[in-house]
C-alpha cells in the first residue's frame, strides 16, 4: 500500500515538473529569439533612415552606377547588405551582388510592404548567398512619393550561434530546477504519504476487529 500510495503522488508530481519544464523551455527559446530578431530589426531601421538620406539624392538624379559603389562602401562599413531597388522591383544597386544578375524583387514580401509605403521585415533562405536572412526594407520618398525601396539585411548565422549557447544556458538552468522540484516533490510525497498510510492501516484494523467479534 506505501508504495502504492507514494508512487501515484510521486508519479503526479513528476508528470507536473516535467510538463512546467517543457513548457518553460519552448517558452524560453522562442522569446529569446524574438527578443534578438527584434532588436537586430531596429538596428536596421535605424541604420535604413540615416542610409536614405544618402541614397535619396542619387535615385532622384538616377545615378545609379555611384548609387551602386555607394551602397557596396557602406556595406563593408557597417557590414550589412543593402539593396535598392525601383518602384517596378528592378535592383538598382546592391552591395554583395551585380545588379544586372539579380531576379525582380517586387514580389518580395518586404519589398512589397515598402512599395507600399510602409516598413517591411522577412526572414528566409536567400537563393542568392544560400543562407537564411533577416530583410528589413523601408521606401524611399521623393517629392512625397515612393521612388524606391532601401532594404538592408543581415545573417541569421549570427544569432543562431548565439542562440545556440544561450540554450545550453537555459538548459543547465532547467535542469537544476527540475533536480531541485523533483527534491522537494519527493520529500512532499513521502511527508503526504505517511499519513495516509497510518490512516489507511488504522481502518485496516478496525475492519479486522470487527470482522473478529462478529465471527465470535
Amino acid at each position: 500500500m506505501k508504495k502504492t500510495i507514494f508512487s501515484k503522488i510521486f508519479g503526479g508530481y513528476i508528470l507536473i515538473i516535467l510538463v512546467l519544464s517543457g513548457l518553460i523551455l519552448v517558452f524560453s527559446f522562442v522569446t529569446v529569439r524574438n527578443f534578438y530578431i527584434d532588436t537586430l530589426t531596429g538596428n536596421l531601421i535605424n541604420n535604413g533612415i540615416t542610409l536614405n538620406l544618402k541614397v535619396k539624392p542619387l535615385l532622384k538624379e538616377r545615378r545609379f552606377e555611384d548609387l551602386n559603389l555607394l551602397v557596396k562602401k557602406l556595406g563593408k562599413q557597417i557590414n550589412t547588405r543593402i539593396t535598392v531597388v525601383d518602384v517596378s522591383g528592378k535592383v538598382l544597386a546592391d552591395s554583395e551582388e551585380d545588379p544586372d544578375n539579380m531576379e525582380n524583387h517586387k514580389y518580395r514580401m518586404e519589398i512589397r510592404e515598402g512599395l507600399a509605403g510602409r516598413i517591411g521585415k522577412s526572414i528566409r533562405y536567400s537563393s542568392t548567398l544560400g543562407r537564411e536572412m533577416l530583410y528589413v526594407a523601408q521606401p524611399v520618398i521623393i517629392e512625397g512619393e515612393t521612388a524606391g525601396v532601401l532594404r538592408l539585411s543581415l545573417f541569421l548565422s549570427h544569432i543562431n550561434n548565439l542562440f545556440k549557447t544561450l540554450k545550453y544556458k537555459i538548459f543547465e538552468i532547467v535542469l537544476i530546477i527540475i533536480i531541485v522540484s523533483l527534491l522537494g516533490a519527493l520529500i512532499f510525497s513521502r511527508s503526504l504519504s505517511k499519513p495516509i498510510k497510518e490512516r489507511s492501516e488504522e481502518h485496516t484494523s478496525e475492519l479486522q476487529s470487527h470482522s473478529f467479534i462478529s465471527y465470535a
